[in-house]
């Protein structure tokens, strides 16, 4: 029996989004885990909930089924979003909030951020594209680093 806080069962995508002029994406839902780390900048998330700014350094975790968009502002704002798939209910209590990064925990997003992109062919500004492609080759353990 494993005694990991959270087993992620499979990673559907890994995408990078970027802004300069204030670009928003329009909202929908879908039935799995969705987590966004702002990069740089700051972005508008709405949920059917509430509505909040996250500014760089802010991790935002949705749950499956919860609809949501986000606009950036107009300055440079970035972000990463991880697509997954994951039974832990644990996971609710993070969900919905903006909860600001730890310089740990943002060194451990970095490097999981750099293994995904030696893995997966990098998504570059496209919010709707799920779905991984595997590089042809890759360091070992990398795509378990970065699940």
């Amino acid at each position: 029996m494993s005694n990991q806080f959270i087993t992620i069962n499979a990673l559907l995508s890994i995408q990078h989004l970027e802004s300069s002029d204030g670009i928003s994406f329009s909202g929908n839902s879908h039935d799995f885990w969705k987590f966004i780390y702002i990069t740089k900048g700051s972005a508008c998330i709405f949920t059917d909930m509430s509505s909040y700014t996250a500014h760089a350094g802010t991790l935002f975790l949705l749950p499956p089924n919860t609809f949501h968009q986000a606009t950036f502002n107009k300055e440079s704002s970035g972000a990463y979003v991880f697509s997954f798939a994951c039974n832990e209910h644990s996971l609710l209590s993070f969900a919905n909030q903006p909860i600001l990064a730890t310089d740990c925990e943002k060194l451990l997003l970095t490097n999981a951020i750099s293994e995904g992109k030696q893995v997966f062919l990098h998504v570059y500004n496209e919010p709707y594209f799920y779905g991984l492609q595997r590089r042809a080759s890759s360091p070992i353990g990398a795509e378990q680093l970065t699940h």
